[in-house]
């Protein structure tokens, strides 16, 4: 299937965010192009032509419900982040590097739905520690990640290209609870039941 992503601009864009959505849907339907039969751990990379798309399977299996409850956090170079969604993301992290190795050098867009999302948001901070930054970062339904530490850090080298799209009857989004000590990162797209979106409400 093609993709059309824009890659002239870091800022939000309605155009990579319909190819992301495509994306984290085919994560669901397609062969993997990354597995790891451990965690259960599914990834779908497309080559679009001009950029490169990553896309994290969400929650379907028994196993991945079980990575969903992991919800204790563990220490990641300086931050506190779900152990779940970390070791999932680490157990695929360095397949996924070692497929890029063999496709051209291209702008590079990371989506998922729901656990997927969680997992992309931990494969871009991975990412930001060591690599130039994403073209941009499209998540639907995501959950919190990690602590207030974790935010801050991926905010100042990911917050400006990183969107989350929450639907405003979607439970997903509220957990792990902020009582518990998570904190979103990255700008919300939020979906009111009236329709449309808004970037960044109060």
């Amino acid at each position: 299937m093609d993709l059309a992503f824009d890659i002239t601009t870091p800022a939000f864009s309605l155009a990579n965010a319909r190819a992301c959505a495509v994306a984290s849907k085919l994560a669901y339907t397609d062969v993997p192009s990354v597995l790891n039969a451990d965690t259960n751990t599914q990834v779908w990379i497309q080559d679009c032509g001009n950029a490169v798309v990553i896309a994290f399977r969400g929650t379907q299996e028994p196993a991945d419900f079980v990575t969903d409850a992991k919800a204790w956090r563990e220490a990641l170079k300086g931050c506190s982040i779900h152990v779940g969604f970390n070791r999932a993301e680490m157990s695929v992290d360095d397949e996924i590097h070692a497929y890029l190795h063999n496709v051209p050098a291209k702008p590079v867009f990371l989506a998922g739905h729901s656990l997927g999302g969680g997992l992309a948001m931990v494969c871009a901070y991975r990412w930001s520690c060591v690599r130039n930054p994403l073209a941009g970062v499209y998540t639907f339904g995501q959950p919190r990640v990690g602590n207030a530490t974790f935010a801050d850090f991926y905010n100042d080298h990911e917050g400006s290209n990183t969107f989350r799209f929450v639907n405003k009857e979607d439970v997903v989004p509220r957990l792990p609870g902020v009582a518990i000590g998570y904190r979103h990162a990255g700008q919300e797209v939020f979906l009111p039941c009236k329709g449309g979106y808004v970037l960044n409400p109060s």
